[in-house]
């Protein structure tokens, strides 16, 4: 039984997840914006602006994680097929 992998079907997946990191990040980038407008504007002052802003300040941290993680599965459908093809020689 033989295992065909098509190389280009890792390689295209890995730029579609980079595609999609980069749509997430900019609504990520939008829903920031929005939360830190409410935080100033819609609440001036107070608990609930204080609460907003802080959750703003958490969340503002994944940001970076939404790049690293698509970078890694970009990277790893990648090397995939140069893995299998090492693994494949030591095989056969």
């Amino acid at each position: 039984m033989d295992v065909i992998v098509y190389d280009e079907d890792f390689t295209g997946f890995g730029d579609k997840i980079e595609e999609f990191g980069q749509k997430l990040e900019d609504i990520f980038d939008r829903y920031i914006a929005c939360m830190e407008k409410m935080g100033t504007q819609g609440f001036c002052n107070g608990d609930t602006s204080d609460n907003i802003r802080y959750f703003v300040s958490s969340i503002s941290v994944l940001k970076d994680d939404i790049r690293d993680f698509t970078q890694y599965v970009k990277e790893n459908c990648n090397n995939f097929i140069s893995d299998l093809d090492e693994a494949d020689n030591f095989l056969y």
